[in-house]
């Protein structure tokens, strides 16, 4: 009995004890075609960023093209709007030129108007309002001197 319980003993631990033993497998076709797959996705990858870079340069041709195109208008808006504005100055000028051509002939035209009282008046203001003048003579500044007074009064009234 003792015989059959050592061959039983010996039997279960052979058959507990499995042998686990493995082979190196390669397979040469699939790693040529893993080492070609991967070949052709550098090559996509590096032509894709190519196409990336050129699509950049276009991208940053256009912006510095549109950005000419925007200070060109923004410089041409500047000198339209200062263009206005010389406008309006000359308009106003006209205006205040029409407002003095009509109020001088409307003067001129008065029956109680005349161009000796003009000159008393004009300079009488002149020498008031100028207080000290360089110069002994007051009849030296242009804008109320006799000479430029009756040339304007020529002008305007032909006398």
């Amino acid at each position: 009995m003792k015989t059959k319980i050592f061959l039983l003993a010996a039997m279960l631990t052979i058959c507990s004890l499995s042998g686990k033993a493995q082979w190196v497998v390669t397979d040469p076709t699939n790693l040529v075609q893993g080492i070609v797959n991967t070949a052709n996705q550098v090559i996509q990858t590096s032509s894709t960023a190519a196409n990336m870079l050129k699509n950049f340069q276009e991208v940053q041709k256009v912006y510095s093209q549109g950005k000419q195109y925007y200070d060109a208008l923004k410089s041409v808006h500047d000198l339209v709007k200062d263009a206005r504005k010389v406008q309006q100055t000359i308009l106003l000028v006209g205006d205040i030129s029409d407002i003095y051509v009509n109020s001088f002939q409307k003067m001129i035209a008065d029956e109680n108007f005349s161009v000796e009282e003009l000159k008393r008046h004009c300079f009488g203001l002149c020498q008031t309002a100028g207080g000290k003048q360089r110069g002994a003579d007051r009849t030296e500044n242009r804008y109320f001197s006799q000479r430029a007074f009756d040339e304007r009064c020529r002008t305007y009234v032909g006398c």
